[in-house]
């Protein structure tokens, strides 16, 4: 009998919490538009985003990577970026991922000033994959999907 009821209240339990893992895991497809523009709706959601990646910085000084909207925003510093902090395995592949449009799927967390602008990163990186080449763009003629 005390074996059921253990077996009964872990089963509870297990229900009780497996939607909040379960919701953890789905992200939110979201433009790097609708990120810059209203910060605040995904602050703290799983976010999949795609957008041109910049490695700023030197190996061992200060560095981060940003996330632009295209190439040119980036070779201009327009400043339309997100904030990307780099998993382990972005580190890895910093030389293929770097300058090129990719997806990334993390955390979107976002930070209020008191004069009221905001900053917004992506953390907790689960995936930065390459969607594109910009030396070879999708959708142009040799481009193999």
């Amino acid at each position: 009998m005390k074996l059921r009821l253990r077996f009964l209240f872990v089963a509870l339990a297990f229900l009780w919490t497996a939607p909040t893992f379960l919701a953890q895991d789905q992200s939110i497809p979201v433009s790097l538009v609708q990120l810059i523009a209203t910060p605040e709706k995904f602050d703290g959601k799983v976010v999949t985003v795609r957008g041109y990646l910049e490695y700023v910085g030197a190996r061992h000084d200060i560095s981060a990577h940003f996330l632009y909207l295209n190439r040119e925003d980036a070779e201009n510093q327009l400043g339309n970026a997100v904030l990307v902090v780099a998993s382990e395995q972005m580190r890895r592949d910093e030389e293929k991922i770097n300058r090129m449009y990719v997806t990334v799927i993390g955390t979107s967390h976002t930070v209020r000033a008191s004069n009221g602008s905001s900053a917004t990163a992506i953390k907790d990186v689960q995936s930065c994959t390459v969607w594109s080449d910009p030396k070879r763009p999708k959708g142009e003629p040799g481009d193999t999907p």
